[in-house]
């Protein structure tokens, strides 16, 4: 909220629970060497427990859903200023997909901008 870019979900990785556990920093969560290890994810068992948000959130609002290949290469200040522009939904993807891009890119890149305008829904 106001300016400010919070992340909702968390990584269902080795190196998160290291991170949860006070063991490293996010700092160096950044370039471990386990950084990809997945502890859960879809498609790998039976059964899943997925994790369940409600969320309510104010107008003037965006909400961005988006893979590692868009987090992992762009940073929290970066993606924060490109939501807060005065641009279309449409071009900030754009602009997030492009500089991702140019950040390497070698993963996919998905996101979903969902901007919420007023009180109306």
């Amino acid at each position: 909220y106001d300016g400010q870019l919070t992340q909702l979900t968390k990584d269902h990785s080795y190196v998160n629970v290291l991170v949860e556990n006070g063991e490293i920093t996010e700092e160096e969560a950044e370039n471990h060497p386990k950084k990809n290890l997945i502890i859960k994810s879809l498609g790998t068992e039976k059964d899943i427990e997925p994790d369940l948000i409600l969320l309510s959130y104010r107008p003037l609002t965006t909400l961005l859903l988006c893979s590692d290949g868009l987090s992992n290469k762009v940073s929290k200040t970066d993606i924060a200023s490109i939501l807060a522009a005065p641009a279309s939904v449409e071009e900030k993807g754009q602009l997030l997909i492009r500089l991702a891009n140019e950040n390497g890119g070698e993963d996919n890149i998905s996101l979903v901008l969902i901007n919420r305008m007023n009180e109306e829904v």
